[in-house]
């Protein structure tokens, strides 16, 4: 990370680094193929978003924002039969409410610099 990235970005990468890794980790876990390949797909999605905010492009924050909110609105709806499977989808929530806090940050940020910039006189 260059000195150019921000608290709001390292927070989202933290956060968007978790979920993928996570989700790649736990892949082989869930039930059947599809299961495994959602869990692939969004993993390396996650991973996908890093890489791009770290190039520094407001694109991936708003790709780590939109599959932490998918993660986040399903949460409730996993069922869940033990104690590792309650472990693991809070560690799942906190991980995806990190990355989505992280990336609303860094576009709210962006947008005020663009108005900023927009507003300073020529």
């Amino acid at each position: 990370m260059g000195s150019e990235t921000t608290t709001w970005a390292r927070v989202a990468i933290v956060g968007g680094v978790l979920c993928g890794l996570g989700e790649l980790a736990l892949s082989p876990t869930m039930d059947g193929v599809s299961g495994a390949t959602v869990a692939i797909v969004f993993g390396l999605a996650f991973l996908g978003g890093v890489v791009w905010l770290r190039r520094g492009s407001v694109g991936g924050a708003w790709l780590i924002a939109v599959l932490a909110a998918i993660e986040l609105a399903f949460l409730p709806m996993y069922p869940r039969s033990g104690l590792w499977d309650w472990s693991t989808q809070l560690g799942f929530g906190v991980f995806s409410l990190i990355a989505l806090v992280g990336a609303a940050g860094v576009i709210v940020e962006r947008r005020r610099r663009k108005r900023v910039v927009a507003s300073v006189p020529a």
